[in-house]
């Protein structure tokens, strides 16, 4: 009987591990791994070598509304020098979404020049000033 117990225990502690290693690999859309180009927008993004914030929001989400008049100001300060990918959710975008697995809105997703996701916030709005620091530590 203690046999089997100490059996069970060690394949408990077998599972528990190989289960921390599958969930702590990079998974698609978030950081560490490359932008997925599922996009007309985000394979222009991934080709052009600057910089990308990656936008997900939807029509009727409160903090999507004010992120939105957030980068209304933002967007014309770093269109230069910074890609932005903004898409809001309708049905012909539904695949793009579940690719990403975005399940909040919004969503910012940051990548590097070399298309590497750097940073990702789920269902958190930024203010301005912490959004310019985000994109300023892209470059």
């Amino acid at each position: 009987m203690r046999k089997k117990i100490i059996a069970l225990l060690l394949m408990i502690i077998f599972l528990a591990i190989v289960g921390a290693v599958y969930l702590s690999l990079p998974r698609d859309g978030f950081p560490g791994t490359k932008m997925m180009v599922n996009h007309p927008q985000l394979a222009a993004s991934a080709a052009n070598g600057r910089p990308t914030m990656i936008y997900f929001s939807t029509v009727d989400c409160p903090a999507c509304i004010m992120e939105d008049m957030v980068l209304e100001d933002l967007i014309p300060v770093y269109n230069g020098t910074h890609n932005f990918v903004l898409l809001k959710f309708d049905q012909n975008l539904s695949g793009v979404f579940q690719d990403w697995s975005v399940i909040k809105v919004p969503t910012l997703i940051f990548a590097d020049r070399s298309g590497t996701i750097k940073e990702r916030l789920d269902g958190q709005y930024l203010a301005e000033d912490a959004l310019r620091e985000k994109l300023e530590r892209l470059d």
